[in-house]
């Protein structure tokens, strides 16, 4: 399987067609923040690639207590991300208790990246803003 996604692929070749091979690491990492943030941002049944791409709707989840959903969307974020971004490998999700009242949910999700015959392991801070938007960051 590619480390990059196939249009990645292709728009790099064209514009560096001397650079052909193994793209680095960092090239890579890019490739699944930014993977990552369109598919969490994504709400399932809204995409014509399938229908449960995405994250359920959680916007009518104020009844439920901050733990309760903190593990729905944990669970929820889990799946997606090992359906849809298959380069993570032994891949976690864990939610982030602050002691201070929040705004928004923060979320830890790691894994490890193969590139070559190396593993290298990977940390994404996750944050559901009050919006409904999920920031993925390195």
């Amino acid at each position: 399987m590619g480390v990059q996604r196939l249009l990645e692929r292709i728009r790099y070749i064209e514009a560096h067609p001397d650079e052909r091979g193994q793209p680095a690491l960092h090239m890579v990492l890019q490739s699944v923040l930014d993977h990552l943030g369109k598919v969490l941002n994504t709400r399932q049944g809204s995409s014509l690639l399938a229908d449960d791409y995405g994250l359920p709707d959680f916007t009518n989840m104020t009844n439920s207590s901050v733990s309760e959903s903190a593990a729905w969307l944990e669970r929820s974020i889990r799946n997606v991300a090992l359906k849809y971004e298959p380069r993570l490998e032994d891949l976690s999700v864990e939610y982030i208790q602050k002691d201070t009242p929040q705004v928004a949910l923060e979320f830890k999700i790691s894994g490890k990246i193969k590139l070559n015959d190396d593993k290298t392991e990977v940390v994404f801070e996750t944050i559901l803003e009050p919006d409904g938007r999920i920031r993925v960051m390195e």
